[in-house]
């Protein structure tokens, strides 16, 4: 059972009227407040991961038909395939790790955001 489905009826167990149930329903289906938007710096480093990953999923496609891989594994099959050196491979992972913690909410300091954003699009 998905969770909308289980918080429904648990609404339900707890024998509340149906107008009370609709107003808990409306409530749990409402957009996520305004500060939940990410910002501007969030999006770019989501657009470089995202650009890194179709890209890294392009080239290693050429070496193995299974592409169900992150980016790191990938990163390290080409490495190791001598497609990218290791500075590529350590810059990459660098990335990696930073877009991921943005992505996941936690905080991102400015020097890692201008690095990341640097080397992801340039």
């Amino acid at each position: 059972m998905n969770y909308a489905k289980r918080y429904k009826t648990s609404l339900l167990s707890r024998g509340l009227s149906f107008s009370e149930l609709q107003s808990q329903i409306r409530e749990y289906d409402q957009l996520p407040p305004e500060g939940y938007k990410a910002d501007i710096k969030t999006m770019n480093l989501f657009n470089i991961r995202y650009i890194l990953e179709k890209e890294a999923r392009r080239i290693y496609s050429f070496y193995n038909e299974d592409t169900r891989k992150s980016l790191f594994p990938m990163t390290i099959a080409l490495h190791n395939l001598g497609i990218i050196d290791r500075t590529a491979f350590d810059s990459l992972g660098e990335v990696s790790a930073i877009t991921n913690r943005a992505i996941h909410g936690e905080p991102i300091n400015e020097k890692q955001y201008t690095w990341a954003y640097d080397v992801g699009f340039n």
